[in-house]
């Protein structure tokens, strides 16, 4: 199966533009640099452009301006359409059958924040990939990378057709589907998460949906004190990512 590709993106911010060039340069088409960020970034940024076989021009900041109304930090990045990988190339060729593993596995989430803030903390506590619909989901962007500090640069992302048939694979190939909802009896401190766990989270404000609960072989709550009811799905990814980081490094 062929790996999908998004149409061309802006990257924005030193950081997630060097890690582009330092990591992926031929991602990369051509990088514009304000002519009043300070001397010393300006010289970082162009000597690794050359490094790098970048394409790079130096602007007036308005012209950045009118490319990018976030915080870009005086620096863009045009960066030739992301790969993601598919399911079966990903199972095939990235992880060992009988180690360790956890993916994430998002349930149409809307908001790109959120998919960075989960993408960056997924990097951070070692997960393989993080899987996400083709249709009806945040994709990609500028701003995903913004927020996952590059990481979404690094770690796979797998775009499906459809969730369920891919929960159904990822079952033959030994993975427990541990789905969290604030509803479920048992808690992510009850028993320790498997070797190998899909992590699944649902979408802002509905969660997971009806077909999706119903294939997962846990579901599991985080306990609170409090009388808000839920967290950001961004906030419960993270407790649920390192409590299996947790559990994996005990044993």
């Amino acid at each position: 199966m062929r790996a999908e590709k998004q149409k061309e993106i802006l990257c924005w911010g030193k950081n997630v533009v060097m890690t582009l060039m330092q990591n992926f340069p031929e991602r990369c088409s051509k990088v514009i640099i304000s002519k009043r960020i300070k001397a010393s970034t300006q010289e970082e940024l162009i000597s690794l452009a050359k490094g790098k076989g970048v394409r790079y021009d130096i602007v007036a900041s308005e012209v950045i301006d009118s490319e990018c109304e976030e915080n870009h930090q005086g620096v863009l990045a045009y960066a030739q359409p992301l790969c993601l990988t598919s399911l079966e190339d990903l199972i095939s060729k990235n992880i060992e059958q009988n180690s360790p593993s956890l993916l994430l596995l998002l349930d149409h989430l809307k908001d790109p924040h959120n998919l960075g803030a989960i993408l960056r903390t997924a990097e951070t506590a070692g997960a393989d990939a993080v899987i996400i619909p083709k249709d009806r989901s945040v994709s990609v962007n500028g701003t995903v990378i913004k927020v996952s500090s590059g990481a979404a640069l690094r770690l796979p992302v797998v775009s499906v057709v459809n969730l369920n048939r891919s929960i159904e694979l990822l079952k033959s190939k030994g993975y427990w589907i541990v789905g969290l909802d604030h509803k479920a009896e048992n808690t992510v401190w009850d028993t320790p998460f498997p070797e190998r766990t899909v992590l699944t989270l649902g979408s802002e404000g509905e969660g997971l949906s009806r077909l999706v609960k119903k294939n997962c072989d846990d579901l599991r709550k985080i306990p609170m004190a409090g009388t808000t009811g839920s967290l950001n799905v961004s906030v419960a990814g993270a407790i649920g990512i390192y409590e299996w980081f947790r559990n994996i490094r005990s044993l």
